[in-house]
């Protein structure tokens, strides 16, 4: 069903009964407005208070635009370990692909907080259960697999493709 829902800092709850209280300081939260039936994606819209920030994986992609402020985000490419960090402002809109790792830094000195929206596909627990029970040897096998490296990855794209001649 059609929704309309403002994006704004103070429909976002902050309080000790937040959305992901182990990741969001009080001061900052999430507001989660449609999660899909079979949890192809989820969206919603991220606070954070000036002075905070925050840090987590991606193991799903995730598309962000800020609303209001601004901040430093660095992220680690886990794959190639490559290290990107940008200063986002309102207005701007970036992607953050499977197998990141971010950290969100929101200056102190910031007169408001920051303010995004953000797309999750798919929404993690639908593809990824399994995640909560991998052990050492689980990742150890994972990095094994050739099919998840860079040379791997390409190979796999062309598989099923027809031949040239």
């Amino acid at each position: 069903m059609f929704r309309k829902i403002p994006i704004r800092a103070d429909h976002v709850d902050d309080s000790e009964g937040r959305t992901l209280p182990k990741l969001f300081h009080p001061g900052s939260g999430m507001r989660r407005f449609v999660v899909a039936p079979d949890l192809a994606y989820r969206a919603g819209f991220t606070k954070v208070a000036p002075g905070q920030g925050f840090k987590t994986f991606f193991w799903y992609d995730e598309f962000w635009v800020v609303v209001q402020g601004g901040a430093r985000v660095t992220a680690v490419d886990r794959p190639t370990n490559k290290t990107i960090t940008e200063q986002v402002e309102t207005h701007d809109c970036f992607f953050i692909p499977a197998g990141t790792h971010i950290t969100v830094d929101h200056p102190k000195s910031a007169s408001q907080p920051l303010l995004f929206f953000y797309i999750a596909i798919p929404a993690s627990s639908k593809h990824a259960p399994w995640m909560a029970f991998m052990t050492p040897e689980d990742l150890e096998d994972i990095r094994k697999r050739h099919e998840h490296t860079a040379e791997g990855a390409t190979a796999e794209a062309q598989r099923g493709k027809p031949a040239r001649t």
